[in-house]
């Protein structure tokens, strides 16, 4: 599914829909953010946490490499791979995901760990135009799409 997101608070619709499926959710969601330097990777994860009700900052994971979010009922993680050189590189880092509980993992520049990844994969491309934005959604989970078809920009 393709979004032509032409204004900021376009970004912001498409984040409340994902929140409201991350907070109805029971599993582990893997989302995998692809884009160029400047596209809106960290301001939609941004948007989704706060419509998840986190009220602090949310700064992005560039150097630190992974934010962890705890929220009553799931463990959320940002990681920014750019820095990374191989997925050893990841798995240094020591997180302890545990893939079985309720949980969400944000990654941008996952191509160097998309083989590893676990839990529900999807996908999200966002593109710079000229004069908009573009996002698309890619994923095999029925659930997710019916939550993002409600979606009308």
């Amino acid at each position: 599914m393709k979004f032509i997101l032409k204004k900021l608070d376009h970004t912001e619709i498409i984040a409340s829909e994902i929140a409201k499926f991350i907070r109805d959710s029971n599993g582990f969601y893997t989302f995998l953010l692809h884009g160029n330097l400047g596209t809106g990777k960290t301001t939609l994860v941004r948007a989704i946490l706060k419509n998840l009700g986190w009220n602090k900052p949310v700064k992005s994971p560039t150097f630190s490499i992974v934010e962890e979010y705890s929220l009553p009922s799931k463990e959320i993680y940002h990681a920014d791979l750019y820095r990374l050189k191989n997925s050893n590189d990841f798995e240094m880092l020591g997180l302890d995901i545990n893939f079985h509980n309720p949980g969400i993992l944000f990654v941008e520049w996952p191509e160097i760990i998309a083989d590893d990844i676990e839990g529900v994969i999807v996908e999200i491309f966002i593109e710079m135009g000229r004069k908009h934005r573009s996002l698309e959604i890619k994923t095999v989970c029925d659930d997710f799409l019916t939550c993002i078809n409600r979606i009308n920009i």
